[in-house]
């Protein structure tokens, strides 16, 4: 698979400011195998993985590729593990697209709103996510008001 190859890749950019310089070049160019693709694959593949995705690495890949994959067996793919995925990808190029910005409160919330739309969670009174219809049981971030200039300080 091409992922795999791109990993070389991975070691040449270990420069942290060569290595945004080259994730924000790459990701204007739209080709495969380099360290964005590598990146936009694993890093959804894995995040969602964590959350109990079924959706396979060369599946997550497809959808990056080509917004589709082959089924190849009978296991059940949930919708919201595909618009998670595809979300994922958003997210990511929205972190790359603010990447010299600071981390702030209202930052986080709109990542989480670009994580979440179009889910079933974005629509759940019940859990406690920031999204634009609940933002208001967004607990965690009420509890930690300065969190965006502690992560600043620290990075």
């Amino acid at each position: 698979m091409v992922i795999k190859g791109a990993m070389q890749k991975v070691r040449e950019y270990m420069d942290i400011n060569k290595l945004k310089t080259e994730l924000i070049k790459q990701k204007a160019s739209k080709f495969k195998g380099n360290i964005y693709h590598y990146s936009q694959v694993n890093f959804s593949y894995n995040s969602n993985k964590i959350e109990g995705s079924r959706l396979t690495s060369d599946q997550t890949e497809s959808i990056f590729d080509t917004s589709s994959f082959f089924l190849k067996s009978d296991d059940l793919i949930k919708l919201d593990d595909l618009i998670e995925v595809k979300n994922h990808f958003k997210l990511f190029d929205y972190m790359l697209d603010n990447v010299d910005g600071l981390l702030t409160k209202e930052m986080i919330i709109e990542m989480n709103k670009i994580l979440k739309r179009n889910t079933s969670d974005e629509e759940n009174p019940r859990l406690p996510f920031c999204g634009s219809h609940n933002y208001r049981n967004c607990a965690v971030l009420h509890r930690i008001p300065h969190l965006g200039q502690k992560f600043n300080s620290v990075h």
